[in-house]
């Protein structure tokens, strides 16, 4: 595989031509402002929309400008290594209550591109966790494998299953059926076009600076004006505004890797991810001219932990070409994924002592969309958001 050399592009937001919703100029009212318009903050304001609040959603950028357009987009409740931890850490009924939040998800996903008519290439995957050698992740394989009977998870071990589909040596695998893959981008512009046709106000090039919450939340524009609401939904990648949540402290940032290039027939349905080291993650999707499209990820470490990125997606280029028989990568790119402490999103008010501040940090690429991102600020079947007449 020769050098990879060029600007990172990530397909999502190549493949399909760009938004361009207008930027805010002048000051605004609104009952609740949503900032950021990734997977997060477009569910967020569609379902506020619907539920009959005036939203205003800004965007610093463009649309799925940041993490959303940079991920392997599953839609899966398997995030790797996680459910006997979560029994370890909060017991089994909230990780029965974690697993049954992301497959309530992928649900909510199905049913709103059906109803709203978004074609996203939304389509049904099986994902697959697995570990190629023995050793410590191969032990905790097991333990995880346990987890899943104890939490009824639909699916189990799969070893031979993943054996028969990928070409190298697997020692163990688990499987979560009926989970999804889709195009992120295709997504988020279509949740777009019904929000401004329900009314909703969006404006991109509109980048917040700071936010008020005395006698009016209220956010400052880097333009200098100001919009004032009664709630104020933080959903970006990283709180902006975090000056007293201190969430810098409580969550780890991780720097993952994508190539994509054109594979044959031969390559399997289904979502993989490894386990162990080094980190492997496998999809595809189908491009406009009907050519199988395959996407390899992993080389993950800690954010500035590692100065040589061309080297890691130069492995993932080997990879893809060794056993896959990829001729050429087409694009390569990557993203920094958020990781709380506890692995469990934060979600709901940002600090304890203001109700009207809320957050929604959901940024981890593995477990990006099908997970408790399709937003518990509030319940389809609940009460209104508090303070909101």
């Amino acid at each position: 595989m020769k050098q990879l050399d060029g600007f990172p592009t990530s397909y999502w937001r190549t493949s399909i031509e760009a938004s361009t919703y207008p930027k805010l100029e002048t000051n605004l009212t609104s009952d609740v402002v949503v900032i950021g318009a990734g997977i997060a903050g477009l569910v967020t304001a569609v379902q506020l929309i619907e539920r009959g609040y005036d939203v205003t959603l800004i965007e610093a950028d463009r649309i799925a400008s940041g993490t959303t357009g940079y991920t392997t987009a599953k839609v899966s409740s398997q995030h790797g290594l996680i459910y006997d931890e979560l029994i370890q850490t909060f017991g089994e009924e909230k990780a029965r209550l974690y697993h049954e939040a992301n497959e309530e998800a992928i649900r909510f996903l199905r049913d709103q591109t059906t109803r709203l008519a978004i074609d996203c290439e939304l389509e049904e995957q099986d994902a697959y966790l697995y570990v190629a050698s023995s050793g410590p992740k191969h032990k905790q394989l097991i333990k995880e494998a346990d987890a899943y009977n104890r939490l009824g998870i639909n699916g189990g071990d799969a070893t031979d299953e993943v054996r028969g589909k990928l070409p190298y040596p697997v020692e163990q695998a688990l499987v979560i059926r009926n989970q999804a893959q889709f195009h992120p981008v295709k997504y988020l512009l279509g949740l777009a076009r019904y929000f401004t046709e329900q009314g909703g106000k969006l404006y991109e090039q509109t980048r917040a600076m700071s936010v008020e919450s005395k006698r009016m939340p209220t956010v400052l524009l880097e333009s200098g004006q100001r919009v004032e609401a009664k709630k104020i939904i933080v959903a970006t990648h990283f709180p902006f505004n975090d000056f007293k949540g201190l969430y810098f402290s409580k969550l780890e940032v991780h720097r993952s890797y994508i190539v994509s290039g054109v594979v044959d027939d031969t390559f399997p349905d289904g979502m993989f991810m490894s386990a162990d080291q080094p980190s492997r993650s496998l999809r595809h999707t189908q491009t406009a001219d009907g050519k199988r499209l395959g996407l390899f990820g992993g080389e993950n470490h800690l954010s500035g932990h590692q100065t040589n990125t061309q080297a890691n997606y130069q492995a993932l280029a080997h990879f893809a070409e060794s056993e896959f028989h990829v001729a050429q990568i087409d694009q390569f790119w990557s993203a920094q994924d958020l990781i709380s402490l506890d692995k469990v999103p934060y979600i709901g008010q940002m600090t304890s002592d203001d109700p009207n501040i809320l957050i929604c940090q959901v940024g981890d690429d593995e477990r990006n969309c099908g997970r408790s991102a399709f937003v518990r600020f509030i319940d389809r079947d609940a009460e209104p958001l508090p303070g909101i007449v």
